[in-house]
């Protein structure tokens, strides 16, 4: 009789005492509460029961080649099995409530599959074929092993080991650690590591329930009232009942430039990751015309060593509320971001969804609350070396994600991942919705991201809205030979606009869609349109993009003029009266901040404000972080009866937020 037959087998009385027990000591049984983290996993695999889903797989195979011996494989495997105690878990509802349990009668689950005899030119169909049936069946938690293993014989000196896991009891770490475990078992290489079980890592997060409510009130704060929606433009509609189907384009930042961002990191003391978002971070304020974003950040959160080898649901995500100003260098722009990094690093194993639980979420059909883009840093080493063929003596193996690039339902509009590669170049891809940009509209954001980069690692000390993000060369490619069918509604005040500007013909002039700076943007920004008409440009007060095919889109919500009965409103004219007296408050506050202070300082730059609060005003540190004095709104709140200049700059944040909007 298994686990689950003697628990269905109790009576009532005895179904509650059995409960009590483990609930106080199941981890003696062998018996733990789901984590945190697995919660939200396991509430979704249940929508989707009998549906027979595999998004929940993570699959990949290790093919080894040359010298090959199959029953060493097939012992390596097993020894892979029996090493934790995670492979052999089952999933159980006990009134209501969800456990996972050792099921210590538990057998492998192994496949073999002998091609050697196939005929040659069937052979690679039927490869995929395997591969594809393999990766496509789910698993039921209840009654499967969350791990289930296929062995292809393709000849005597090439075998492939097809690995599926269930990603309750698994992350993208975890897949490091099977392919290192296969591999020291089977060239008999010693492993001195001593791993924990995931159980432990369930039971301690059962016992810190402070830590736990603190890290939950600190995101709360966090997060509470920061800009949950980053509309940014798209190329279709967002279209709520349509399938959300995921597709992935990257490109390569040369190893010049990506050498010089590692730099940049080591002399700011960061991490290439802070480094990254922030160029990121800039990309988006640029594209989406947003101050305020919220970016999802996935992390391993293996900060404990104990777990370094465990595989398991570890892995989080955090949402940074990245806000900088654009009068910032992007020095001080990355030493923003690499505050709200590391201060979101502090609580990362704070689950997500509990999160959302917590704090005031509006919700949009079909778009995911809170954040809708994502970006993460990935390492080759840590990720076992996927797609590169390491030699073994004779023997040469290659790890390979069979995970499908074009998944359904994709959960976010743009997800960024770079990876460092061993070369030194870094790798960035770009996972999005098909349903809502082009091929085009991504290598465009690809291209713009690494232009970026290099002027970046070139100056740092530019400020945020002075950097460019088109290479002129590919504007004029896509301007060439084009001649759009336009004429504005109204033509007003004239611009001296530079020679070099990168313009497209018109059937009696010709037009350009440029930034702040009067700088061209690249295809698929929006901006304001000029137009150029006898030798002399003119500002049209409307706003829009020329996409990549060179097709001239307009934006009537962001243009500055609308038509209402045949006559053109300038709401540009309304918004300076109220960004003038804005200006006049702020300006005067400045004055009187500096005044209090008794010197002038850079109000925006979170090191130069805590200098001047706690070391010439020395009032008393709050929060100090990796990077500094904390001077965000929670500390300030605290301070305010400290000083009179902290009421004036919580004005002054809430005047200038105001402002910007």
């Amino acid at each position: 009789m298994n686990f689950l037959e003697k628990v269905n087998s109790l009576s009532k009385d005895k179904l509650k005492s059995f409960i009590s027990l483990i609930e106080k000591k199941g981890e003696d049984f062998g018996v733990y509460p789901l984590s945190k983290e697995e919660e939200g996993l396991y509430c979704s695999y249940k929508l989707d029961e009998g549906k027979n889903n595999p998004y929940y797989n993570i699959c990949f195979k290790i093919e080894l080649k040359n010298y090959v011996d199959y029953k060493k494989v097939i012992t390596s495997i097993n020894e892979l099995f029996n090493s934790q105690e995670v492979f052999k878990y089952k999933f159980i509802e006990i009134q209501g409530k969800t456990y996972q349990y050792v099921d210590k009668e538990s057998k492998i689950d192994i496949e073999e599959v002998d091609l050697s005899s196939s005929n040659i030119n069937d052979l690679n169909s039927l490869i995929l074929e395997n591969e594809t049936s393999f990766k496509n069946k789910s698993f039921i938690l209840e009654t499967d092993n969350p791990i289930r293993f296929k062995v292809i014989k393709i000849n005597e000196t090439r075998i492939s080991v097809l690995i599926s896991i269930h990603h309750i009891i698994s992350d993208g770490w975890s897949v490091g650690i099977i392919t290192k475990s296969f591999i020291n078992y089977y060239f008999g290489i010693e492993d001195k590591t001593n791993h924990s079980e995931y159980g432990d890592y369930i039971i301690e997060q059962k016992n810190n329930k402070e830590f736990f409510e603190k890290g939950l009130e600190f995101w709360k704060k966090k997060l509470g009232n920061s800009n949950q929606f980053l509309d940014m433009p798209t190329v279709f509609k967002r279209d709520i009942y349509s399938e959300n189907k995921g597709k992935c384009k990257s490109i390569v930042i040369p190893s010049e430039i990506s050498n010089k961002l590692r730099e940049e990191a080591k002399k700011h003391k960061c991490s290439i990751h802070a480094v990254l978002l922030s160029i990121y971070y800039i990309l988006l304020n640029k594209y989406a015309d947003k101050k305020e974003i919220n970016v999802g950040t996935p992390l391993a959160n293996r900060e404990n060593i104990d777990f370094k080898d465990t595989v398991g649901f570890f892995a989080t995500t955090i949402v940074l509320p990245l806000c900088c100003s654009e009068d910032m260098t992007f020095s001080e722009a990355l030493d923003e971001i690499r505050e709200t990094l590391y201060e979101g690093l502090e609580y990362q194993n704070i689950p997500l969804q509990e999160v959302l639980n917590s704090i005031n979420i509006e919700r949009r059909e079909g778009i995911n609350p809170l954040f809708q883009t994502t970006f993460s840093v990935h390492s080759k080493k840590l990720l076992g070396s996927i797609n590169e063929e390491i030699k073994y003596g004779d023997t040469s193996v290659i790890v390979t994600n069979l995970e499908s690039k074009e998944v359904n339902d994709f959960q976010f509009d743009l997800s960024m991942i770079a990876t460092e590669a061993t070369n030194g170049e870094i790798e960035l891809e770009c996972d999005y919705l098909e349903n809502l940009f082009t091929d085009k509209r991504i290598d465009s954001l690809l291209n713009s991201y690494v232009y970026l980069a290099s002027q970046v690692v070139e100056n740092e000390n530019k400020k945020i809205n002075e950097y460019s993000l088109v290479n002129k060369d590919e504007l004029e490619k896509i301007y060439k030979d084009k001649i759009l069918n336009y004429e504005p509604k109204v033509k007003l005040n004239t611009f001296n606009i530079s020679k070099d500007i990168i313009s497209i013909k018109t059937t009696k002039g010709k037009v350009a869609v440029l930034d702040e700076r009067l700088e061209n943007i690249p295809s698929g920004f929006f901006g304001d349109i000029y137009y150029c008409f006898n030798d002399t440009w003119f500002d049209t007060g409307e706003s829009g993009c020329i996409d990549e095919d060179g097709n001239l889109i307009i934006n009537e919500e962001k243009s500055k003029i609308v038509q209402v009965n045949n006559e053109i409103i300038n709401k540009l004219n309304i918004e300076n009266e109220l960004k003038e007296k804005f200006t006049t408050i702020i300006n005067e506050l400045e004055n009187e901040i500096f005044e209090l202070a008794g010197e002038p300082f850079n109000i925006n730059s979170p090191k130069q404000l805590g200098e001047v609060l706690f070391e010439k005003l020395e009032l008393p540190v709050i929060k100090k972080t990796k990077t500094g004095y904390s001077t965000d709104v929670d500390v300030l709140e605290k301070l305010r009866d400290e000083h009179p200049v902290i009421e004036k700059l919580l004005e002054y944040r809430q005047l200038t937020k105001l402002n910007s909007t």
